[in-house]
């Protein structure tokens, strides 16, 4: 199966022993050097043979040359990165910044494990990775967070996973069914969702009135619950009046849904489908302005809607907190629970995945909670009536058998008795 062979090392001194093999590839036999380190003499060297020799057969040879192919062919992780977003250059994987968060998140793996290859990546390496990542300390002056971290290895555990599916890895080194990526992380339990309350959701509405562009992007986002990136990708197609809904585009989940309009949305709706919002006043819409439901004086729509605007907002309505457009989608969520919609309802609304991810929102103050458990039980007052009228009439009946002529059929009830058999 294998020869010795052996090779001076120049560097070092020594001797070089190899264990040579055959390996076909595509129908061509070619040979194949198996390192086996660097020995004082040829008698050293000899004996490290003899002892692998004895544990090679032909599945472990090629095995190995397997493994050797595998790693010269796969590309270290700086060299995949950008071949990773090269192939989804045309997919806008988070709102409206595209592939910015993604490529950040990469760049700090790849400050710490940009030059071992895609098959390196062990489990091993990735809590190093981690670990070294809390020591460092952000731009301002605080400690990197968990949720920062779990977000730069989930991103590379997609890069991998875009790996294996295009064959460049044969499984995915760090990610496994027994191990998943929750498991290189502490357990933290999820603070609540920051979310307005119904006095804070009236001040704050009421603090937008004078500016058409901020009433319409805080009515907008507060009474359909959508993302930032999702508002700024609304078109003016995507209204629908008639029927009252809206077709939202999830560039995050890369999937739309069909929201409905409450009532509070159609004037303001009704008037975007002829008028620009600005700061100060409306503006009839030109041409240009007839793709985008919220765009800039060229048509362009605009990136962020709602950054910078809720700073002032929040001050002029007496809310000290950070407001922020994600708020807002908290605060729907919240309203949805109180009003009672099932977590799946919610769901189809939101565009969420998993029910458990709405566990973190805020919940209003329940109302009516009298009447929705009566309503929970509608048989109950009828069936318990039934009941007492059955258990009445058998009562009667047992203090006068003798009187009425019944007998006592058994433990069931009670039977007319014959008018010449005997009274008991």
């Amino acid at each position: 199966m294998a020869t010795f062979q052996t090779k001076p090392d120049m560097r070092l001194g020594g001797i070089k022993a190899y264990a040579v093999t055959s390996v076909v590839t595509n129908g061509k036999r070619s040979r194949q050097w198996l390192y086996l380190g660097t020995f004082p003499t040829t008698r050293d060297a000899k004996s490290e043979f003899n002892r692998v020799s004895e544990s090679l057969n032909r599945e472990k040879v090629s095995a190995i040359h397997q493994e050797r192919h595998e790693s010269k062919t796969t590309p270290t992780l700086a060299d995949a990165v950008p071949l990773y977003f090269e192939a989804v250059e045309g997919i806008k994987l988070n709102s409206s910044k595209g592939l910015k968060p993604y490529r950040i998140a990469l760049s700090h793996t790849c400050r710490f494990l940009g030059d071992l290859k895609l098959n390196e990546l062990t489990p091993f390496k990735i809590e190093g990775f981690i670990a070294a990542r809390r020591k460092e300390i952000t731009y301002k002056h605080t400690p990197v967070g968990i949720k920062t971290i779990m977000n730069e290895v989930a991103q590379l555990s997609s890069l991998c996973g875009w790996a294996v599916k295009n064959q460049i890895l044969k499984s995915h080194p760090f990610k496994t069914p027994q191990r998943s990526l929750k498991d290189y992380f502490p357990k933290v339990e999820k603070k609540p969702k920051n979310y307005l309350n119904l006095e804070e959701q009236a001040a704050i509405l009421k603090a937008s009135e004078d500016s058409p562009y901020a009433q319409t992007i805080t009515k907008v986002l507060l009474y359909l619950g959508v993302r930032q990136g999702e508002l700024a990708g609304l078109r003016c197609g995507d209204v629908d009046l008639a029927r009252r809904a809206i077709t939202v585009r999830a560039e995050k989940t890369n999937d739309y849904r069909v929201l409905p309009i409450t009532g509070e949305l159609v004037p303001i709706l009704e008037r975007l489908k002829t008028h620009r919002p600005t700061f100060r006043n409306w503006y009839l819409r030109e041409p240009k302005h007839n793709t985008y439901l919220l765009c800039d004086e060229e048509g362009r729509p605009l990136g962020e809607p709602g950054k910078h605007l809720f700073k002032n907002l929040a001050a002029k309505a007496g809310i000290t907190r950070k407001i922020t457009p994600h708020v807002f989608r908290h605060t729907f969520v919240s309203n949805m629970r109180a009003a009672g919609l099932s977590p799946y309802e919610i769901m189809s609304l939101t565009g969420h995945k998993n029910v458990s991810t709405l566990e973190g929102y805020g919940v209003n103050a329940p109302k009516d909670l009298l009447q929705k458990m009566e309503r929970a039980y509608p048989t109950v007052t009828t069936l318990a009536r039934k009941v007492d009228e059955k258990v009445d009439r058998r009562f009667i009946l047992l203090k006068t058998p003798l009187k009425q002529g019944y007998k006592l059929a058994g433990a069931v009830g009670f039977e007319p008795t014959n008018a010449r058999s005997k009274i008991w």
